[in-house]
């Protein structure tokens, strides 16, 4: 690998690993753009470069997700009773959405995420509670097998859905962050099995992939983030809530316009 991807790509990782401890998000929404950018410069097939970045964000995780879950734990910001009962819920929904993800058209998941990304980023931008909560808890793991999907489809750890929705369980938010740092791990996971499997008898794959999986840029990457996530999650435990809040609202705002911006252009 040049100096020059090398130095792309650690940077990279570095800005998802901080993210990832800072706002409890595996970080995809960083490397995605990056990895399509990098991959694409590489002369990789376009019938695939897709899905190897996918895939890729997601095989970083694995390594991002737990550095950032085990930071937040030792600030006590973990709710393993939650990660516990929705960890088999997510890896089945990321498991098969992975799976299925070579015959899914993105652009009306890409379009719903962003409404879902701008909604519940003004809200959150301007420091505000959530002013109504979900008390079902029964319906807690039909939420996040759907977050598992959906995140699998995108190539996120599911931080962008899970905080919002575990704020809306009653969750503080510095809780919902550790707790979805955890429950990255078992969106990452599943999700890396299945793009391999779905990958591996796809032709036109460039050299050094497992399936959908660039190993050397997902190892790169995630040697950074998992470097980087405990700062993040160390800056989290210092910022006032309100601030976090709204630094997650302008987040999602930032997604849900990036998100638009690149499905109108085509």
């Amino acid at each position: 690998m040049l100096s020059a991807s090398l130095i792309l790509l650690l940077c990279a990782g570095a800005c998802a690993g901080i993210l990832a401890g800072l706002l409890g998000i595996g970080g995809g929404i960083v490397l995605v753009p990056v990895l399509l950018w990098w991959l694409s410069s590489q002369a990789v097939d376009a019938n695939v470069v897709n899905h190897i970045a996918i895939a890729t964000a997601l095989a970083t995780m694995l390594g991002t997700a737990p550095a950032s879950a085990f930071a937040h734990y030792r600030h006590g910001a973990v709710d393993l009773a939650r990660i516990r009962r929705w960890a088999l819920p997510v890896m089945l929904g990321a498991g098969i959405g992975a799976v299925l993800a070579r015959w899914i058209p993105g652009d009306w998941l890409r379009s719903l995420f962003a409404v879902l990304a701008l909604t519940v980023g003004f809200g959150m931008s301007l420091g505000r509670k959530p002013v109504w909560q979900l008390a079902n808890h029964r319906d807690g793991p039909a939420l996040a097998s759907g977050i598992g999907l959906l995140s699998s489809w995108l190539g996120i750890g599911g931080g962008s859905f899970f905080v919002p929705a575990l704020t809306q369980f009653g969750i503080p938010l510095r809780t919902a962050i550790g707790t979805s740092s955890g429950l990255g791990l078992a969106i990452a996971l599943p999700a890396t099995v299945g793009y391999i499997a779905a990958g591996w008898p796809v032709e036109g794959r460039p050299h050094g992939t497992l399936g959908f999986v660039h190993v050397v840029a997902a190892l790169v990457l995630a040697s950074s983030a998992a470097a980087l996530a405990p700062i993040g999650a160390k800056i989290a435990h210092h910022a006032p809530v309100t601030w976090l809040r709204r630094l997650f609202g302008v987040f999602l705002l930032i997604v849900g316009i990036r998100l638009l911006v690149g499905i109108f252009r085509g």
